[in-house]
Parts: structure tokens; C-alpha cells; sequence
């Protein structure tokens, strides 16, 4: 038995819960009133991987996590959002131009689909990309740690969230002045280019840098532990500060009221 959560296009805007056997799956795409659906198998049951059927037309959010898949049907041009993370995929029919929100982590990607300029979310980690050639003009949230770049295209004025971490990036180009979190941990990295003041978080453990640049008081989070540092630069507000393991030639030992946890 199939468990999916569907929301229909009516003046209520709430979820209906329903029950489906194999037969009745494939029906859904009749249902010409459906905006979204989580897709979910029930009471262990027989998996047919690969029987998601064909989507209604009227789709704008579709979820099918942890199934398993190896394929997905044609997407219909209204749907706006989908998460299917974490299944058996390799590659995503054609996206459609609407889409703004795509998560496809865990999965076995080694190139990335093409991409709608309509995106704003990109969730591709965990996966074996090599390459990142494209980043949509207007993307805010690029998460892609944990896959095999070595380096990244330039970086939409846009974004304001970006995790690179648990790859071997060795350079990257200007950090745009919208970023907000830059989490660029377990690289290969031997500097960072200037941080914009709008950074409120900043993950840089476990590279091989010598130096970190300044940091704005809008930041208040930062992992700096296990590089080459000798100097830090002064940090003002700072609540959260982690950068043992490194070559201190001198290490400055913050008594700001506003630093609550320093880890040595």
C-alpha cells in the first residue's frame, strides 16, 4: 500500500491523505485539481521502484524521497518545486521552466541536468559532480557539498547561501556581496577571497589556508580550526568562534562581552 499526501486546488488549501494500491497510482494523473504531492510507501510493502505514474498537469510540488527510484516520469510545466533526494537516480527529464526550488541530494549524479534560469534553490550535494558549469542568474541557495569540484563557476550577484564542503576546491573567484552563509569546509583551499559585509556565517575548517580576510561584525559564527592560520584578524560581536589546531604565531584571547564560546 501507497501513502500519499495530496493538496487539491481548492478554496480550503488542505491536505487530503489517501491510500492507494498499485492500480489507483496510476490513475492520479486523472485528477486534473492536484498542486502537490509526498510520495510515500506504507507498512513495508512490495516497492514497485519504479511506478510513479504520470503527474497531473496541475502539479507544482512533488516530493519522493528515500524510495529508491532510478527514473521519474516527464515533469509537467506547472510544477514549481522538487525533492527527491536520496533514491537511485542519474538523471532528471527535462526541468520545467517554472521550477524555482530542485533537491536532488544523495543521489547518483555525475553531471548536472540543465538547469532553468527560473531557480532559486539548488540542492545537488552528495552526489559524484565533477563539474558545475552553469549557476542560474537569479539562484539564492546553492548547496553541493560532498561531491568531486575542484572548482566552481563564477557566483550569481544573487546568492546568498552557498556550501561547498567535503569537496577538492582549490580557488574560487569573488564571494558575492549578498552572501549571508559561505560554508567552504574540507577543501583544498590556500586562501578566500574578500568576505562581503552581509556574511553572518563562515565555515572554513580543514583547508590549508594561511590567513582568513577580515571579518565584518555581521558575522557571528566562524570555524576557521584546522588550517595553517598564524594571525587571526580582529572579531568584534563574534558569538561562536572554533580555530584550534593551527600555526599561531600569537594567539589573541577575546574578552569582548559579546563572545560567548571560543574554542583554543
Amino acid at each position: 500500500m501507497y501513502l500519499i499526501y495530496i493538496k487539491f486546488n481548492d478554496h480550503y488549501n488542505e491536505y487530503h491523505i489517501r491510500y492507494f494500491n498499485y492500480y489507483r497510482i496510476m490513475e492520479l494523473e486523472n485528477f486534473n485539481d492536484i498542486t502537490s504531492i509526498n510520495f510515500h510507501f506504507y507498512d513495508n510493502c512490495n516497492i514497485l521502484y519504479n511506478d510513479i505514474p504520470i503527474f497531473p498537469k496541475s502539479l507544482t510540488y512533488f516530493w519522493c524521497c528515500s524510495l529508491r527510484l532510478k527514473s521519474l516520469p516527464e515533469l509537467p510545466d506547472s510544477l514549481e518545486t522538487l525533492i527527491c533526494s536520496y533514491n537511485n537516480l542519474t538523471s532528471l527529464p527535462k526541468l520545467p521552466e517554472k521550477l524555482r526550488y530542485l533537491d536532488f541530494e544523495g543521489n547518483n549524479f555525475k553531471q548536472l541536468p540543465e538547469l532553468p534560469s527560473s531557480l532559486i534553490t539548488l540542492n545537488c550535494s552528495e552526489n559524484q559532480l565533477t563539474e558545475i558549469s552553469y549557476i542560474p542568474p537569479n539562484l539564492e541557495k546553492l548547496w553541493c557539498k560532498g561531491n568531486k569540484l575542484t572548482s566552481l563557476p563564477s557566483l550569481p550577484d544573487s546568492l546568498t547561501h552557498l556550501d561547498i564542503s567535503l569537496n577538492n576546491i582549490s580557488y574560487l573567484e569573488k564571494i558575492p556581496k549578498s552572501m549571508t552563509h559561505f560554508y567552504c569546509s574540507y577543501n583544498k583551499l590556500t586562501q578566500i577571497p574578500k568576505l562581503p559585509e552581509s556574511i553572518k556565517m563562515f565555515y572554513c575548517s580543514h583547508n590549508k589556508l594561511t590567513q582568513i580576510p577580515k571579518i565584518f561584525n555581521s558575522c557571528h559564527n566562524i570555524w576557521c580550526d584546522d588550517n595553517k592560520l598564524q594571525i587571526l584578524p580582529e572579531f568584534n560581536k563574534m558569538t561562536y568562534i572554533k580555530y584550534e589546531n593551527n600555526n599561531f604565531i600569537k594567539k589573541t584571547f577575546y574578552k569582548d562581552k559579546y563572545i560567548k564560546n571560543i574554542i583554543l
